[in-house]
């Protein structure tokens, strides 16, 4: 797969049009184009997985029963703390494929 994509500074695509020109010329070319494509998609998803899934374990709580129901049934009250070991391991493996959800 071929891409080619220009160093860009921030803002410099604001009110301009761009077009992305993909070569494929095999079926791994093909499926990582794919990839790329659901680029956009796939930081949604993790933005909101992050948003719905650990920041209410430190903020305000969750509104869906069946979590909130598991987290009391922790012993000695700890299923926040749970949450948020699982939080820091969510953010770890973003950082490790050098992922960051606030930089867009």
């Amino acid at each position: 797969m071929h891409v080619e994509i220009e160093e860009l500074k921030e803002g410099a695509l604001i009110g301009k049009q761009v077009t992305v020109t993909i070569g494929c010329e095999t079926a791994e070319d093909e499926a990582a184009a794919r990839r790329l494509l659901m680029a956009d998609k796939a930081y949604r998803a993790l933005f909101e997985i992050g948003q719905e899934v650990f920041r209410p374990a430190r903020k305000h709580g969750y509104s869906e029963p069946k979590i909130h129901e598991a987290l009391e049934a922790c012993r000695e009250g700890n299923g926040e703390e749970l949450v948020g070991k699982l939080e820091d391991k969510f953010y770890e493996i973003l950082r490790e494929h050098n992922i960051d959800l606030d930089d867009c």
